[in-house]
């Protein structure tokens, strides 16, 4: 079943809106999260294109595997590093085994390459992701999982 993000306002970087119960920009609890997302193969941003083609494999098998386990899985990880093209086919696959939230890797990264960034919105959003889909962007610097959505 597919949970639509309900958006209450377009302001500022992120939307304010509501995911089921959820309230959003939300702070997902580390125990109530390994429920709903896949596991994935992290790799570094700045890396070379084998490694991040590794990664983006491994990432894809992981979400499988995943899915087939535990049907209630819903959310995964954009793997790819700093190529965009690898992101994409990533967030094709992913979406083709029914995952609903993306979360992009590398947010931290991407931060501090705010054209990568946005070009990487602009390209996932173009080619791959349908219109009823949720992503994040994932900081990784806290305790817990702070997950900011950027589009429905």
């Amino acid at each position: 079943m597919v949970e639509k993000f309900e958006i209450k306002s377009h302001d500022g970087p992120g939307r304010l809106g509501k995911l089921g119960e959820i309230q959003t920009p939300a702070i997902f609890d580390e125990k109530e999260i390994k429920n709903i997302l896949a596991d994935d193969e992290q790799t570094a941003y700045n890396i070379e294109r084998e490694i991040a083609e590794w990664g983006v494999r491994r990432t894809i098998e992981k979400a499988k595997n995943e899915k087939n386990e535990n049907p209630n899985s819903r959310i995964a990880v954009i793997q790819g590093s700093k190529y965009v093209d690898l992101r994409i086919e990533c967030g094709k696959k992913l979406e083709e085994l029914g995952y609903n939230g993306l979360i992009i890797a590398n947010g931290d990264d991407l931060l501090l390459h705010p054209r990568d960034l946005v070009n990487l919105i602009v390209e996932l959003r173009k080619k791959t992701l349908n219109q009823t889909l949720t992503s994040y962007l994932h900081l990784q610097n806290v305790h817990s999982y702070p997950c900011f959505p950027i589009w429905e």
